[in-house]
């Protein structure tokens, strides 16, 4: 396989350390962030309706950013340095959420910061799969240093912000960005591909969206991401009423993170199934969690649902990435994976929180898993319609 850099081989062995390194200090750096975000937020005084202000900002900015960022990378700059700049900036902006304690100062850094930032996992998933061939056994191996890099975050945040201050997670996920930039020094250079000979012509994102399989792929994706953010967003209140402490909802999110790593160690077994059949069975475990959560009575049973995020979140989002590598047009790998991030994890966060936190306040949140439940199942149906072929002949290959 030629780079820009040089043969590297036709597994693409030297550059995989790096993509590790890159995975295990960007997640790292996500999960303090994610975990303690809210609770900066709350500790300087913003109320509820500020917060979630704020936090909406990241989602309604994705649903721009990255699509802008794939076209970037796919027309003008290859994939590599585009991640260069997204990891930078990223690294850059986040200290600048010291400087004020005003919603709106807040908000603009939110904005700017999640313009870069939402961009640099599916930059990196195309990378990945760019290097590695599309294999998603390789993948699974790369892609697991993240999650070992969540599990470190969140057992090492909790300690360090019980002596601290908490405003200090933007330091901190400053420094681990700039290690996940120099991590991308390291990488060989992948240049914009080029449209092959017969293949459609017009905007990316027109292109993508005019897939057949992209889009109900994308649907589908969108309905469980719905869910998940919805879950995400009321886990925690939903423990709470049912009796638990604050350090069993530490608990259940650290059970989440081990069995998506139990996942990522075990992928080598599930070789065997094709990513449509995998991405359907992770669908069916979406149903069965939220189903769960509905009838469990004890709250310590409802955080034993924890041990199903593996197969649920990790299958889905292996399994899409394949997809998405495969339905994309060869000069569009990198647009396929941002755009469709944008649309599910965006889009399905936006729905997930508005239309949950409505929900929530007419019918509870029992009932909210209830109909969360039935919207998982209800998106096995565009997956059941997905015809999964292998990489069209009219494009060239990604590498």
């Amino acid at each position: 396989m030629e780079y820009a850099g040089g043969n590297i081989g036709s597994r693409g062995l030297y550059p995989t350390r790096y993509l590790k390194l890159g995975y295990l200090f960007d997640l790292m750096a996500m999960f303090a962030y994610g975990a303690y975000f809210n609770i900066y937020l709350h500790r300087i005084g913003l109320t509820g309706k500020q917060i979630g202000l704020v936090v909406a900002c990241g989602p309604l900015v994705a649903l721009v950013s990255q699509p802008f960022w794939g076209n970037i990378a796919d027309s003008r700059l290859g994939r590599t340095r585009t991640l260069r700049i997204l990891v930078f900036m990223s690294a850059t902006l986040c200290p600048f959420f010291l400087i004020s304690d005003q919603v709106a100062i807040l908000m603009i850094v939110t904005l700017a910061i999640s313009f870069f930032a939402n961009s640099v996992v599916p930059m990196m998933d195309s990378i990945t799969m760019g290097f590695i061939d599309g294999n998603e056994g390789e993948f699974a191996k790369i892609r697991l240093w993240g999650t070992l890099g969540g599990i470190i975050s969140t057992v090492a945040a909790g300690i360090i912000f019980e002596k601290i201050f908490v405003g200090y997670v933007f330091i901190m996920y400053t420094v681990l960005m700039f290690l996940c930039w120099v991590s991308t020094l390291y990488l060989p250079n992948l240049p914009p591909a080029r449209v092959g000979e017969g293949a459609a012509s017009g905007p990316g994102l027109l292109r993508l969206l005019n897939d057949r399989e992209f889009r109900l792929l994308t649907l589908a994706a969108f309905l469980l991401q719905a869910t998940n953010n919805c879950h995400q967003s009321f886990f925690g209140v939903y423990l709470i009423e049912h009796g638990a402490s604050e350090s069993t909802i530490g608990i259940a999110w650290l059970l989440a993170l081990v069995s998506e790593l139990v996942f990522w160690l075990s992928y080598p077994f599930l070789q065997r199934f094709d990513a449509s059949s995998l991405y359907l069975a992770g669908a069916g475990f979406f149903s069965l969690r939220w189903a769960l959560n509905a009838l469990m009575p004890a709250p310590m049973a409802i955080v034993a649902t924890q041990v199903l995020t593996g197969v649920s979140i990790s299958i889905t989002y292996l399994a899409g990435v394949t997809l998405v590598d495969r339905f994309s047009p060869a000069d569009l790998r990198a647009s396929g994976q941002t755009v469709f991030t944008g649309l599910t994890l965006g889009g399905g966060a936006i729905m997930g929180n508005i239309v949950g936190g409505a929900l929530y306040d007419i019918i509870g949140l029992r009932k909210l898993y209830v109909g969360a439940a039935i919207l998982a199942l209800i998106a096995h149906w565009p997956i059941l319609r997905l015809r999964t072929t292998s990489r069209g002949s009219n494009t060239t290959q990604a590498v």
